[in-house]
Order: structure tokens, then C-alpha cells, then sequence
């Protein structure tokens, strides 16, 4: 008789291995059963929404931390997601448990067809096509009820199946699972927004401000001309035919008492709603006028290098 353990080859009444000791009864064994869809959802419910809360917690501190602008954050985010879903993914389905934290719960693992762990190679190629069941409009994964081992598209190209070790168990971890991750979803959308609202506030702000900027620059350099031919500033804004800015986001106008060019952004722009941009005159030695672009009442990180 071979011992399984170690391949010795023993007397066919041993009951344990004259080489290891290991014991030389036959053991029984246990048929496969594969997971249904509804406990391979939740699952990936719960794996996704750790990825992303993990993402956006790492992005948010980032952010703070480095001060980043809002495009690059998105960017960053995408990145973060990309990168610790295949590590997450990868690291446990190759792991000694063969599951992820979602299957874990639920008694999941995922194994090769024949029944055995994954290699790092393999749990790596079958989270990349995951990327194929996806792009098919989520057809690859609604296959898997109609498939002989219950397999989803992405495990038939990596020859990977998902087994259930409590087929007979309880309902009470799927419904756990599926209501935990409702609740998990909602605080990820708040914690999304929260950062997410301000972020985009922000960037549309300093966008508006980049805008109106070379606007009111143009007519500043007017009202240069102007105060070279003539030796003052004009008395009201026609007499030196200054160009107009009239936009959804801003109107610009000539303060004939102040000479400045200000700026007044409209209502419903957000954190600019009301707020001015001013540029303002000052005479030099040499009898020709500077001009400053300053505001008393937007915030600084919205304003533009040239008007800090």
C-alpha cells in the first residue's frame, strides 16, 4: 500500500506508513459542490465595496496630505482601485483559504476544476478576465446558473470553479451579506460625495476664475492705451469702448470711481456666487499704470498664481 504523504510503498495490512507514520486508512471523499449565483453575488458585492472603501479612504488621505487637485485625484482613485483590487483578489484566492474576505464569510472557495488551490499565476489570470465578463455587459457572469460546474465566464477562461462548503446551511449569512453591503454601499456614496462635491466645487471654481482672468487682463490693456493717449483713465466704460464680459458664470464691469476692472461672479456658481475679482490700477514713476488682480472675498485656493 503507498502512502499518500510521503509515496512509500508498505505492506498492504499496515494501517500506518513504516517511513512517516502516517495513517494508511482510506479516506473518504468529499464530491464538489458548486456555489450558487446568488452566494457568488453577495460575495463580490462585499469584496467590491471593501476595495473601494479602502480606495477612497487611501485617496481622501492622499489628498489631504499632498494637497492634489481634484482631476488628479479621480485619476489616482482609478489607479488605487485597479491596483488593490488585484492584489486583494489574487493574494487571497491563491492564500490557504482560497477566498476572498466576501467568500469567507459565506463559505466559498475558489479552486482549479480538479479541485485544488490556485497558483498566484492562476488567481492573477483569472482576475484579469473578470475585465471579460465585464465588458460582455455582465453576460459572463448571468451564464453561470446555466453552466455544467456553475461557472461564470471569467472561471471557464481560467479554468477556475467557486465550491460550497455549506450548501446546506443557513440562509442568514447571505441575507447578513447583502444587507451589511447595502449599508456599506451607502456609507461609501457619502464618504464618495462628501469628498467628491467639494472637489468638484472647487475645480469648476478656479476654472471660472481662469477664465474671467485674460478677460479683464484685455481690458486693463485698453484702459492703458487709453490712459497714455489721454493722461487719465476714462470717465465711463464707453468713452474708452472697453470690450465686454457678460457669461453665465461672470459679468465684468469699470468702476469709474476706483479705476478698477472688476469682476462679478453670478449666483449659483457655487463658492464664487457673488464674489469679485478686482484689478486695480496703480500709477508708476515712469507715469504708466500696474495693475494688481486681487479679491477680498474668494478663497485663495481659487484664485489663479496671478492674483494671489
Amino acid at each position: 500500500m503507498i502512502c499518500a504523504k510521503c509515496g512509500t510503498n508498505n505492506l498492504y495490512v499496515a494501517t500506518e506508513c513504516s517511513a512517516c507514520g502516517a495513517s494508511l486508512a482510506p479516506t473518504e471523499t468529499t464530491e464538489l459542490v458548486y456555489a450558487g449565483f446568488w452566494k457568488r453575488f453577495a460575495a463580490l458585492f462585499i469584496d467590491g465595496l471593501l476595495v473601494g472603501f479602502a480606495s477612497i479612504l487611501l485617496i481622501v488621505v492622499l489628498g489631504l496630505v499632498l494637497g492634489m487637485q481634484s482631476a488628479l485625484m479621480v485619476g489616482l482613485f482609478y489607479l488605487l482601485m485597479f491596483g488593490l483590487s488585484a492584489y486583494y483578489f489574487v493574494s487571497m484566492e491563491a492564500g490557504p483559504n482560497s477566498a476572498t474576505l466576501g467568500k469567507r464569510w459565506l463559505k466559498l472557495r475558489v479552486l482549479d476544476v480538479d479541485g485544488n488551490r490556485l497558483s498566484t499565476g492562476r488567481a492573477l489570470g483569472r482576475w484579469f478576465a473578470h475585465g471579460i465578463s465585464n465588458i460582455t455587459f455582465y453576460i459572463g457572469y448571468l451564464i453561470q446558473p446555466f453552466t455544467e460546474r456553475k461557472q461564470a465566464l471569467h472561471d471557464i477562461i481560467s479554468t477556475t470553479t467557486v465550491v460550497d462548503d455549506d450548501p446546506e446551511g443557513s440562509s442568514t449569512g447571505l441575507v447578513i451579506a447583502l444587507i451589511a453591503g447595502t449599508i456599506l454601499i451607502f456609507a461609501v456614496i457619502g464618504i464618495l460625495a462628501a469628498v467628491a462635491i467639494p472637489a468638484y466645487s472647487s475645480y469648476v471654481g478656479k476654472a471660472h476664475v481662469a477664465q474671467a482672468y485674460p478677460q479683464a487682463m484685455a481690458a486693463t490693456q485698453v484702459l492703458d492705451r487709453y490712459f497714455i493717449a489721454n493722461g487719465k483713465l476714462p470717465d465711463t466704460a464707453a468713452e474708452a469702448n472697453l470690450p465686454t464680459y457678460d457669461s453665465e458664470a461672470a459679468t465684468m464691469h469699470y468702476d469709474t470711481q476706483t479705476g478698477q476692472m472688476i469682476v462679478e461672479f453670478s449666483q449659483g456658481q457655487g463658492a464664487l456666487a457673488g464674489r469679485h475679482l478686482n484689478f486695480t490700477p496703480t500709477l508708476l514713476v515712469d507715469n504708466t499704470l500696474e495693475w494688481k488682480c486681487s479679491s477680498k472675498d474668494i478663497r485663495p485656493e481659487l484664485l489663479t498664481a496671478q492674483c494671489k
